[in-house]
């Protein structure tokens, strides 16, 4: 059987512009879909579901965002491994994902963050300096 020619430069580049393409559009449409269901921050106590003008909401990946790893085979932003929370919560809080003081589990594994969640907050990491943590991670 006679080998196949390679594809062209161009070929190869719009196939690669295609996949980026439809894997940032795959990424929107999952986004949107997680934006509708949870209708606000899913953290509880925050109170920033009556103040969304003030803290906007942000859709994190859960358990691991895509610039810190994530999985590179695309498939990253599936509606299961998004949140929707508030940016507080996501990144500039004490208490947030990207600082490392909050985690997020699911309590059902095969709901993923679309079921009922555990928020898990580290203590000694955003203790005020009043020195009351006694205990790293607590089940908020």
């Amino acid at each position: 059987m006679p080998a196949l020619p390679k594809p062209s430069r161009s070929d190869r580049k719009l196939a690669q512009h295609r996949t980026r393409r439809d894997r940032q559009n795959a990424e929107q449409n999952a986004k949107a879909k997680v934006r509708r269901l949870d209708r606000g921050c899913r953290f509880a106590l925050c109170g920033c579901r009556r103040r969304s003008f003030i803290f906007p909401t942000e859709v994190a990946h859960v358990p691991h965002h895509k610039g810190m790893g994530g999985n590179p085979s695309g498939n990253r932003s599936e509606v299961e491994g998004l949140i929707q929370l508030c940016r507080h919560r996501h990144r500039e809080g004490i208490v947030s994902l990207h600082k490392g003081t909050l985690r997020i589990e699911p309590l059902f594994p095969f709901d993923g963050m679309r079921g009922p969640v555990r928020f898990l907050v580290d203590l000694q990491a955003a203790d005020m300096g009043d020195g009351t943590a006694r205990q790293q991670w607590a089940i908020v």
